[in-house]
């Protein structure tokens, strides 16, 4: 018996292995590959302190490897999705997206998007005020008074790009036919120009308690309407021109904030790197005392051009010889460079090159010898939106021989 079971001992043990590994193969060939049906969210790890992250892909979809029974009951918070921001300071990456499962036997075998785009930048804090947006209407011939916050600034944070753009944050009051002054806690947002919430920065406090006083309206009065707004144009780039639709607008209140009120000011818009016209309704902020007449619209239509700001580049022309007579040809120009300075805008200057800018010079008639050319702008061939403000020398000596 002993002799039945040592004998070929190695093989048996190969032949073990190998069935093992069959085994093995089978089980793990069992297993479905397929994409999980539900989106699994990203976030950040080990983000350097006074550091905040920015990135679009908020989910990513994964394919992963299982066993039929496992499947069944496998959920999102099965999974974890995030990025490693390890040792990584302000800038700009592409990184992976990694990917791990909570429960044993899951192997994910593909990741859509792999890589996200991270922007890190420092964190902002400032104190910014509290503005009211009234939305409704107080009860007929009434309006709303002063308006008093308690408190009245609050702390903002977050990533400084979006930060510096804010100047105050919003507590919208909803009128609803109020005929008595009243006083009640209200949630802090911060608004865009389309009266959207923006996300990524956070108020301290969260709420303000507002005390509104409901007074008798006093007369009517119309007001402009000032556009505000943040950021910057792209480089190069200027406001041209702003047109408010309506440019006016009749408001009511009692007579002493009448006498206060040129204008009421719209939420900010943001034009930072803008350089096409900007086209947006926007919300209109009231002043303490100061309402709509009923029924009128609380967005105006708000259009913003922009103009390119020219330079100037000194560049050497290239200088093209016409209307030679045969057999003739130019042994020598003095002065040999013609410097010249154009105008233009910036995304049409920088690229400019000498092949660009052109003198030509017309040798009608001219005969061997030294010929002197007197120069003006009319011999000049430029790109379009391209113009001389000067150019040195003012005439060019010609050598012609045979």
């Amino acid at each position: 018996m002993k002799r039945l079971i040592t004998h070929n001992l190695g093989m048996k043990f190969v032949a073990l292995f190998l069935a093992s590994g069959l085994w093995i193969f089978v089980a793990a060939s069992a297993n479905n590959v397929a994409k999980f049906p539900g989106s699994i969210p990203v976030k950040t790890v080990n983000l350097s302190p006074n550091l905040v992250a920015i990135y679009d892909t908020k989910e990513v979809s994964i394919k992963l490897s299982a066993d039929p029974t496992i499947w069944k009951q496998l959920s999102s918070d099965d999974f974890n999705a995030f990025i490693d921001l390890n040792g990584l300071s302000a800038g700009t990456y592409d990184l992976k997206v990694a990917v791990s499962a909570n429960k044993p036997n899951i192997q994910v075998v593909e990741v859509n998007p792999d890589m996200v785009m991270v922007r890190i930048e420092p964190i902002e804090k400032k104190e910014v005020p509290i503005a009211a947006v009234i939305s409704g209407q107080a009860a007929d011939g009434l309006t709303t008074g002063n308006i008093d916050f308690t408190p009245d600034k609050v702390e903002i944070s977050g990533p400084k790009s979006i930060v510096d753009t804010i100047g105050t944050v919003s507590a919208e009051i909803k009128l609803a036919g109020e005929a008595e002054s009243f006083s009640r806690t209200v949630p802090l947002k911060i608004l865009n120009d389309k009266g959207e919430v923006i996300s990524g920065v956070t108020i301290n406090p969260v709420e303000t308690t507002v005390a509104v006083k409901i007074v008798k309206a006093g007369n009517n009065k119309t007001v402009g309407i000032k556009v505000l707004t943040t950021g910057f144009p792209a480089s190069g780039y200027y406001i041209s021109n702003i047109v408010c639709d309506p440019a006016t607008i009749d408001v009511i209140g009692q007579d002493s904030a009448l006498r206060q009120i040129q204008s009421i000011e719209t939420l900010p818009i943001d034009i930072s790197n803008q350089s096409e016209t900007l086209a947006k309704s926007v919300a209109l902020t009231l002043p303490s005392g100061i309402s709509l007449q009923k029924d009128a619209n609380q967005k105006v239509k708000v259009t913003i051009s922009f103009s390119g700001s020219p330079i100037t580049k000194e560049i050497n022309a290239t200088i093209n010889n016409q209307n030679m007579a045969s057999g003739l040809k130019v042994s020598s120009l003095t002065p040999a460079t013609i410097k010249v300075i154009v105008s233009g805008l910036s995304n049409i200057l920088d690229p400019l090159s000498s092949s660009d800018v052109v003198l030509n010079l017309d040798l009608t008639g001219k005969t061997v010898g030294t010929v002197g050319i007197d120069i003006t702008k009319e011999m000049f061939k430029l790109p379009t939106g391209v113009s001389i403000v000067s150019f040195l020398p003012s005439s060019i000596s010609v050598n012609l021989t045979n």
